[in-house]
C-alpha cells in the first residue's frame, strides 16, 4: 500500500516548520534550524515539502522507499545466489528527462566507461511474476509503476574480477524529480 500525502497537508507542514524555525531560538539569538512540529518533535523530510503545489496524490523518494522497502521485505531477487532488494533514493539535479545508464553512473558517481545494459521493466519481472512470489512481485511492479515515470532496468557490470556480480537497478522518476526504485544483485557466470 502506497501512503499518500495530500497537498492541504504539505502546506500546513511547511507552514509548521516555517514557523518552528522563526521561533526556535535559544539564549544567545541563534536561530535553530531543526525541521519539528511543535506536537511532537517528528521529523520532517524534505520531500514532503517539495511536494508542495504539486498534484494532490504526490509522493516523493523518501516515502516511496519506505512502501517498497516494505513491499521487498524477505523477497529474493532469483539468480545463481538469490539477494534481497534495496531501496534506491538519489537527488538528481537535472531533475528530469530518461534515466539513461550514463546518468544513472553519474548520480552513482561511477566511472562513466562502466559496463551496462539495459532491459525493460516488463522482462525483469516476467519470471519473476510466474515463480512462486509472483504476487508479492506484482505489487512492486505495480507500484514501480504508478509511482514513477522514465522507469529504466540497468544492469552495471563491473570489471572482472567481479563481473558475475551485476548490479540491477530498477529505476524511474518520482513527482518531486528524484531518482528513485530498487536494487538488487544478480550473479551471473
Amino acid at each position: 500500500m502506497i501512503s499518500r500525502c495530500p497537498r492541504v497537508f504539505a502546506l500546513a507542514l511547511a507552514s509548521t516548520i516555517v514557523l518552528t524555525a522563526c521561533i526556535s531560538e535559544d539564549e544567545t539569538g541563534t536561530t535553530s534550524s531543526d525541521e519539528s512540529d511543535e506536537s511532537g518533535g517528528a521529523s520532517v523530510s524534505s520531500s514532503a515539502i517539495r511536494s508542495e503545489g504539486a498534484d494532490d496524490d504526490v509522493i516523493c523518494a523518501d516515502t516511496l522507499a519506505t512502501d517498497l522497502g516494505m513491499e521487498t521485505e524477505d523477497l529474493l531477487y532469483p539468480s545463481e545466489s538469490d539477494y534481497p532488494f534495496e531501496t534506491i533514493n538519489l537527488e538528481d539535479p537535472r531533475g528530469t528527462g530518461a534515466i539513461t545508464p550514463a546518468h544513472l553512473l553519474a548520480l552513482l558517481a561511477l566511472d562513466p566507461q562502466t559496463r551496462t545494459e539495459t532491459r525493460t521493466v516488463d522482462a525483469l519481472f516476467a519470471n519473476l511474476l510466474v515463480g512462486p512470489e509472483g504476487a508479492r512481485y506484482q505489487v512492486v511492479l505495480d507500484t514501480l509503476k504508478d509511482e514513477l515515470t522514465d522507469l529504466a532496468v540497468i544492469q552495471i557490470i563491473p570489471a572482472a574480477p567481479s563481473s558475475a556480480q551485476i548490479r540491477v537497478y530498477v529505476v524511474g522518476r518520482t513527482p518531486c524529480a528524484e531518482v528513485a526504485g530498487i536494487s538488487t544483485i544478480s550473479i551471473e557466470t
